[in-house]
């Protein structure tokens, strides 16, 4: 069998999204519990204003630091279930339900076969656990999902490069290529 065809940087997206949005099904329960948690707080100061009296700043300060205490609580959470998500299943298939979807699937760059457990759980490191970090993870996520488009030969972005691997169209309905 020949060389298997590199996925195209549309498909990787779009698997991606799909992922994404499994994970936010997954996890919005708990975004729930934030707007649970800051909704009598906040419809208190809403009230307050509507009826034109003044709002306590040490109301709105404290429902602000219980705001951001959610949020930094919540993108560990997102990060760790994101890593497990990809982790398990390119460790255990080479690929996300989203990587099923669009018939791509991972792969290591130089044997041209399934990826290894190991490199499977760094890619996922790489790409998952950054973003968990305010402003800097977000910075690297950027950069790691654009650095495809800086790599044509190879197509693959810094979590790629971590783990060795490369996305390819799958080669047929079953799973990757064995180990």
């Amino acid at each position: 069998m020949g060389d298997p065809t590199l996925a195209e940087w549309w498909e990787r997206l779009l698997a991606r999204l799909i992922d994404g949005t499994i994970l936010s099904v997954i996890i919005s329960p708990a975004y729930v519990l934030l707007v649970f948690s800051i909704s009598d707080d906040f419809l208190a100061i809403m009230r307050r204003s509507a009826e034109g009296r003044l709002v306590d700043v040490q109301d709105l300060l404290a429902l602000e630091v219980t705001t951001l205490k959610w949020g930094f609580l919540m993108a560990p959470i997102a990060a760790v279930l994101y890593f497990v998500y990809d982790g398990i299943q390119h460790a255990v298939w080479g690929r996300t339900l989203g990587k099923r979807l669009l018939k791509i699937e991972v792969i290591a760059m130089s044997t041209r076969v399934r990826v290894t457990r190991g490199a499977a759980w760094r890619r996922a490191a790489v790409y998952a656990l950054p973003p968990a970090v305010p402003i800097i993870g977000s910075l690297f996520a950027l950069a790691n999902g654009l650095w495809l488009f800086q790599d044509p030969m190879a197509r693959q972005c810094l979590h790629d490069k971590a783990a060795g691997t490369v996305v390819v169209k799958a080669r047929g309905p079953g799973t990757t290529t064995p180990v």
